[in-house]
């Protein structure tokens, strides 16, 4: 049986990189437990993309597509979810703006602007505020690249 100490030792390595990986998640949960940002959702939600963009990356042909469908569709949902459980945290902590409320602010700061640069500007200024609402609208509804 010359197989038997490649498949000890395959083992053991094996072992010896799960000890390390658990060493390595364990200290950075540590680090992480007391960081301000630890109700945010995004760090994860992202994580999963990533993963889900691998198993993707893995798959070469239908075959492989087929072959990794159910890994494929249990990270789908599992992002789904998690997004839907992100919104609702910051929903829950007022970290989101809707579109009333940012109209109300630019409201206010164009009142705030008028008073204090002279009125022949604020068509330009009007104009400029109107591009950065724009950027941030094509920012959060990002378009699919085409290939």
């Amino acid at each position: 049986m010359p197989d038997v100490p490649y498949t000890n030792q395959a083992r053991d390595r094996a072992q010896d990189l799960r000890k390390y990986n658990l060493t390595k998640y364990n200290a950075r949960i540590q680090a992480q437990a007391n960081h301000p940002a630890i109700k945010s959702l995004r760090d994860e939600v992202g994580i999963l993309r990533m993963v889900l963009e691998t198993q993707l990356d893995r798959c070469h042909t239908d075959d492989d597509l087929i072959l990794k469908s159910a890994t494929i569709g249990d990270l789908v949902l599992k992002i789904e979810k998690l997004v839907s459980s992100c919104h609702r945290l910051e929903e829950l902590t007022n970290q989101v703006l809707d579109k009333a409320t940012v109209a109300q602010m630019m409201d206010e700061i164009i009142q705030v602007i008028a008073e204090a640069v002279p009125e022949t500007e604020l068509p330009n200024i009007a104009f400029k505020l109107g591009q950065v609402l724009s950027r941030a609208h094509k920012a959060e509804d990002p378009q699919p690249q085409s290939e």
